[in-house]
């Protein structure tokens, strides 16, 4: 399973597309917005990566658009973009084939791809005040920024995408869209893959802070891996440390179905289901972009920070390294809904995801006021990236599609 996952990825972005795509079909291009940080001290470069399909026949009504957003929260979008949510599918075997998906969701709806800065193309002038754009509130202002100005040429519907981290980031989007009269009426979807709905700091209240409720997960996980029963009173991160431990084993954090010695990767962070996916993924990336943009500067996109993780800062202030106790973006997100009817959620998890295990996401939920009526809720055989599984991916495509049609 690893040699396959990790082959998908590598193919996607080693890709050698077929020349005439830019012109036949889907287009890929930039879009830069500038906003000012609130200390007006430097300007924000927002650049994001859009695919549209201009030979899709406008019918009867405008064409939606898709604001793509990123978690870590230090990681661009470039994962999503390359390996998901852009139009091209690959398949395996003998030989490497490439193939436009006609089943793409750009068949629904353009995506632009919003990287925050630090990643992607998107920076900060001057460069000193990068770190000053890594923070929470900063972060959601500047989006919101340039989510506003990404809009403005479109009067379509909106949806929003977001993954992890950018869950939050995509909940602090919607909130602020659903404040402007401009883009209110438009909003109609938030999809939300693998979502981090609750972040709250150690101490926080029960209502900040769910208890654990992974053992879905842990059981799922004790089956693949045929382990002896163990404690459920245990967080993700002793879990994956404790449960094949007797083979000196460590399983994967973002999909525990992988395993690493832990002789091997003795760091706390190593997580031997993303390690060698993300360095190819590094690697590998600016040929993706020489080819689908045609730009010569390609080594330039950043498709993480990781810098980003030492300084961010959770809420303004000096005292701002833990997330706040009330930080629960499943609450904020039932409030919008509750106001505007005509918006859908959408969330995807995955069944060996111990970073977000699916029962936390659909407490979380659940305790917000999010029903069936205003939501779907999917739970698929994968780990946190959920379409890095082959058959997770079909599946997954194919909800998307008809999530999209019925909006």
């Amino acid at each position: 399973m690893t040699v396959n996952i990790l082959a998908r990825v590598c193919i996607v972005f080693a890709l050698s597309v077929l020349p005439n795509l830019a012109v036949a079909g889907p287009v890929l291009s930039t879009e830069t917005t500038e906003i000012t940080l609130r200390s007006n001290r430097a300007t924000a470069h927002i650049v994001a990566l859009k695919w549209a399909n201009p030979a899709i026949e406008r019918k009867k009504h405008r064409r939606g658009v898709t604001l793509v957003f990123s978690g870590g929260p230090g990681f661009s979008t470039s994962l999503l973009n390359s390996a998901f949510l852009g139009p091209q599918r690959v398949e395996t075997g003998p030989t490497v084939v490439f193939r436009a998906d006609p089943q793409n969701l750009l068949n629904y709806s353009d995506f632009i791809f919003v990287d925050p800065p630090g990643t992607g193309y998107s920076t900060i002038e001057p460069i000193a005040h990068l770190a000053e754009a890594w923070s929470m509130p900063e972060d959601n202002y500047l989006l919101l920024g340039a989510a506003k100005k990404l809009l403005s040429g479109n009067a379509g519907p909106i949806f929003l995408v977001g993954e992890s981290y950018g869950a939050v980031r995509a909940a602090a989007v919607l909130e602020g869209l659903s404040k402007d009269p401009v883009f209110a009426p438009r909003l109609r979807g938030l999809i939300l893959f693998s979502p981090a709905l609750t972040l709250g700091s150690k101490g926080a209240t029960e209502d900040a802070k769910p208890p654990v409720v992974d053992s879905p997960t842990y059981r799922a996980l004790q089956k693949h891996h045929k382990a002896e029963t163990f404690s459920q009173n245990l967080e993700a991160e002793q879990f994956r440390s404790e449960l094949l431990k007797d083979r000196g084993l460590i399983l994967g954090r973002f999909d525990g179905r992988f395993t690493a010695s832990v002789a091997r990767n003795p760091s706390p962070y190593s997580d031997p289901s993303f390690d060698d996916i993300w360095a190819s993924h590094q690697a590998l990336l600016p040929k993706y972009l020489t080819q689908y943009l045609r730009v010569s500067d390609s080594l330039r996109y950043a498709v993480w920070a990781p810098q980003s993780a030492a300084v961010w800062k959770w809420r303004d202030g000096v005292d701002a390294v833990l997330p706040p106790v009330d930080l629960n973006t499943a609450t904020q997100i039932g409030d919008v809904i509750r106001h505007n009817r005509k918006i859908r959620l959408f969330v995807a998890t995955g069944t060996y995801d111990l970073a977000a295990p699916y029962a936390d996401t659909k407490a979380s939920l659940r305790r917000a006021g999010i029903g069936d009526e205003v939501s779907v809720f999917k739970v698929y055989p994968a780990g946190h990236f959920i379409y890095l599984d082959r058959n997770a991916e079909k599946s997954l495509s194919r909800d998307l599609r008809f999530f999209f049609k019925e909006q």
